[in-house]
């Protein structure tokens, strides 16, 4: 009986090796040298894509996989099922901004595959279309757009076929035409923003749209584009280069952004982690040949999220709380140690934070339900916000003119 047991057993760890036998993967050992440390890596040659083994390589992986999901039973029949439930849903909408009584939104129709531009008066309800990205280039999607400040201008991020990389063109509200200016190559995620005056632009420039090249998301620069003049133009408001005292790695990449009030700029170096070197400097600087910029935060201060105004810095960090805490300090003498705390560190966590003309939200979250709660900036008072059921976050529509916000589900 044991015996015949332990055969059974055999038999059946063989088939199941067999059946999961997967293709194997070739070690090619490449050794690089990060600043004086050496990093080995094994698999390295599987980035060129352009290679006949590494074609081979993923043709095989993938064959193995669709030879296993074929087998699951009654795989077509969810699939149909799934099919059939995506089709009972309506419209989808994206990210709203207000700017005095129209918002701006991309809305993919149900029947469609792009997201349209749409404006809609807050008046009277009426929806207008404001850009078709079919019309521009084929293959063309609207990745993310800002409107200035006066509402007269928008800059719309274009990629092609879901591409990361992407450009840039403004388009006249009132005339519904494109105006001359071109930026690229830029990231999908990265920030642009029009000066208080919609004469300008900031954005971060990639140094080369080749998806191909080592130097792909390496020494970008963060830029201010004069609209209505040419890219190779533009100032250079941050770089590893131009700014070596800011000491900006190759792999990271400045963003500058504006405040709600516009009396500062912020300049962030962003990187894959969360906790990255803050520095700032008044807005009539733009104007400088080179910007003094004034570093606030340090990787050391463990801060992920930030907001001034005028004099005031609420930040949301983790350090010495692991669920992280809301905090307020001075822009001008930061003392991130002494800092008064706003929402201390409690079971839940503070998943993170954003502004109103005159409040700052967070979000808590028990890893089950999230709640939302707004800070009143001059009395510090907080109050829960009764938000809709099924929704657990919101966005500031127009942070610099009201307290309106766009709620939704987060999860």
């Amino acid at each position: 009986m044991k015996n015949g047991l332990l055969t059974d057993c055999i038999l059946l760890s063989q088939v199941i090796f067999a059946q999961y036998n997967y293709p194997k993967t070739p070690e090619n050992p490449v050794t690089d040298d990060y600043f004086g440390t050496k990093i080995t890596d094994n698999y390295q040659w599987l980035e060129n894509l352009k290679s006949p083994e590494v074609q081979t390589w993923f043709k095989a992986q993938s064959d193995f996989s669709h030879n296993l999901i074929n087998t699951i039973p009654n795989r077509d029949a969810l699939y149909q099922r799934m099919k059939q439930v995506q089709e009972l849903g309506g419209d989808s909408y994206g990210y709203a901004k207000q700017r005095g009584n129209l918002y701006f939104y991309a809305k993919t129709k149900k029947n469609e595959k792009l997201s349209k531009l749409y404006t809609k008066d807050v008046s009277t309800g009426k929806e207008t279309l404001v850009f078709d990205p079919e019309t521009y280039k084929k293959d063309a999607q609207i990745t993310d757009f800002t409107v200035d400040f006066s509402g007269n201008k928008i800059a719309l991020l274009f990629s092609k076929s879901g591409s990361e990389i992407c450009e840039l063109r403004i388009l006249d509200l009132k005339t519904k035409k494109f105006l001359n200016d071109t930026l690229s190559p830029i990231w999908s995620e990265f920030n642009f923003e029009f000066t208080p005056d919609g004469q300008y632009i900031t954005y971060t420039k990639m140094s080369t749209g080749d998806p191909n090249s080592n130097m792909l998301l390496k020494e970008m620069k963060a830029m201010l584009h004069q609209i209505g003049t040419s890219q190779d133009k533009d100032v250079i408001l941050g770089s590893r280069e131009e700014y070596p005292e800011l000491n900006i790695l190759t792999e990271q990449f400045p963003e500058v952004s504006f405040t709600n009030d516009y009396q500062t700029m912020i300049l962030r170096i962003g990187s894959t982690k969360s906790e990255n070197p803050v520095f700032y400097a008044p807005i009539s600087s733009l104007k400088d040949k080179k910007i003094k910029w004034k570093q606030i935060i340090k990787p050391s201060d463990e801060i992920v999220q930030t907001f001034i105004s005028g004099d005031q810095l609420f930040f949301l960090t983790h350090k010495n709380a692991p669920n992280y805490k809301v905090g307020l300090t001075s822009l001008s003498n930061p003392d991130f140690d002494h800092a008064k705390v706003i929402v201390p560190e409690s079971s839940s966590v503070i998943t993170s934070i954003h502004s109103s003309k005159n409040y700052l939200f967070y979000s808590l979250s028990n890893g089950i339900t999230q709640d939302k709660y707004q800070i009143d900036r001059k009395t510090l008072a907080i109050n829960k916000i009764p938000l809709p059921g099924g929704i657990n976050n919101s966005i500031a529509l127009n942070a610099r003119e009201n307290d309106n916000l766009q709620c939704y589900n987060s999860n």
